[in-house]
């Protein structure tokens, strides 16, 4: 008994930190999502959808938010197990490493070769619904390419607001340096031995010093660096969207983990997973939280950010591991060079 309390202890603390549940009923098929998903206000309606839709001998599906993946993950490896679990691809490559994947042997899901190329996984214990990557979003006649615009800025800027606001800087420097062929750590003391690394840092410095770059995400400036989500919510007119590199993009990968071990939880995913194939629910899921589409559905573009993502539909994706040293070290150089740039004024 005295070994299982600490356990039992645990798993009590990680649910405490759950919040934003719906009653999940005795028997339920159960969804665990993180708060800032950009999947989840998404997922939540289609949940209350099929809960109208379903057979009324078929489970209803029931939604847990967590803080973070973090708590979700430790909720996970202390033995429970909800039905699916909207999450990144580096979440669901890492449970199926674990062996926690159930692959309900359902071909319902439709993606590209390379994705389904870049795990065992894809397909069958995890279903991909769209990408979210970075993206330039310009104000009409400017440079649309991230060459030509830090060019631009290296020159004579001679307004009082910034050319340039960047939401984040590690993926930012992952898709620069992953296009000069050098992978990017996120750890100063190895990246430093990069050339590529250097040259791209000092001139993003020099760009600060002289107020052309803004480190601030809100900040007034006519062109700006962001995750596709966080475009989905901006007033895009006027502007164009591009991607950041011709070669394969930098992204996230979210969908569904499918990690039920109750047997009635299994027998109820093929009807919700089929609901979800239909009408090309998830293809405008995908666009409506600004992700790329991992389907092949056809699908219309209502906006320049919607018609970008589509465009960006056969271009090669860059997926990094859960254990790569980007994946645990990018929060904290985040953090690292704000502060540096913040020196610099």
């Amino acid at each position: 008994m005295r070994k299982t309390l600490p356990a039992l202890l645990l798993l009590c603390a990680l649910l405490l930190c759950a919040c934003g549940t719906q009653s999940e009923e005795p028997y339920s098929l159960t969804l665990w999502y993180v708060e800032d998903d950009p999947l989840a206000p998404v997922f939540l309606r289609l949940a209350e959808d099929y809960n109208r839709e379903r057979e009324r001998d078929s489970l209803a599906v029931t939604t847990r938010a967590w803080t973070n993946e973090e708590l979700l993950l430790r909720a996970l490896e202390s033995g429970a197990s909800p039905g699916l679990v909207l999450c990144s691809h580096e979440l669901a490559f890492h449970l199926y490493e674990q062996e926690r994947l159930y692959d309900p042997k359902l071909a319902v899901i439709d993606c590209p070769a390379w994705l389904r190329e870049r795990s065992d996984c894809v397909g069958h214990g995890f279903f991909p619904i769209g990408s979210e990557l970075p993206l330039l979003c310009v104000r009409n006649g400017f440079p649309t390419t991230l060459g030509a615009l830090l060019a631009e800025g290296s020159g004579e800027w001679e307004s009082a607001q910034p050319l340039l606001a960047v939401e984040r800087f590690a993926p930012l420097f992952y898709q620069v340096l992953l296009d000069a062929g050098t992978e990017f750590t996120a750890t100063a003391r190895r990246d430093e031995l990069s050339l590529d690394y250097v040259n791209f840092y000092n001139a993003l410095a020099g760009l600060a010093f002289e107020h052309v770059l803004s480190a601030a995400p809100e900040a007034a400036a006519p062109c700006r660096i962001a995750s596709s989500p966080t475009l989905r919510d901006r007033e895009l007119n006027g502007c164009g969207v591009y991607p950041l590199s011709d070669g394969p993009l930098l992204a996230t990968c979210r969908g569904l983990a499918l990690t039920a071990r109750d047997t009635r939880m299994q027998r109820a995913l093929p009807d919700f997973l089929r609901w979800l194939a239909g009408s090309a629910r998830l293809g405008q899921a995908a666009l409506e939280a600004g992700l790329i589409p991992a389907g092949e559905e056809s699908l219309r573009a209502d906006s320049p950010l919607e018609a970008t993502l589509l465009s960006l539909r056969e271009r090669s994706q860059h997926l990094p591991d859960a254990g790569c040293s980007y994946y645990v070290n990018q929060s904290f150089f985040e953090e690292e060079f704000r502060a540096a740039l913040e020196l610099l004024h």
